[in-house]
């Protein structure tokens, strides 16, 4: 994320806290309603976090169509990276996150 903006984003749900000591480090580049958006930001979340949960978190964001995760939650033809290595969808999406992680997530484009 060296050059880019950095977005400190704090949240509330209730069923996850979107804040906590646990720092992870997003990129986002997701196909939405016709155009690419793409985010870079910095989201704390409590300890024992899974990529489900930041996921959640997402999902609350002002630059996301509300429920763009959760979809991307059920898509296994999206790119899911966790400090660089290649994950599962939906299988990995319980994987835990710890402090200083990266995760970039690059939703797929379909088209006809």
């Amino acid at each position: 994320m060296r050059g880019g903006s950095l977005l400190s984003v704090l949240i509330s749900m209730s069923s996850m806290r979107c804040r906590g000591p646990v720092k992870v480090k997003v990129t986002a580049g997701i196909f939405v309603d016709g155009k690419n958006v793409t985010e870079e930001m910095e989201i704390g979340l409590e300890k024992r976090a899974s990529i489900r949960d930041l996921f959640r978190c997402l999902d609350r964001q002002e630059k996301f169509p509300p429920g763009t995760f959760k979809k991307l939650m059920k898509d296994p033809g999206i790119t899911l990276l966790l400090n660089g290595k290649r994950l599962s969808v939906p299988e990995d999406l319980d994987t835990e996150l710890k402090d200083g992680d990266e995760v970039t997530i690059i939703s797929s484009v379909a088209g006809g």
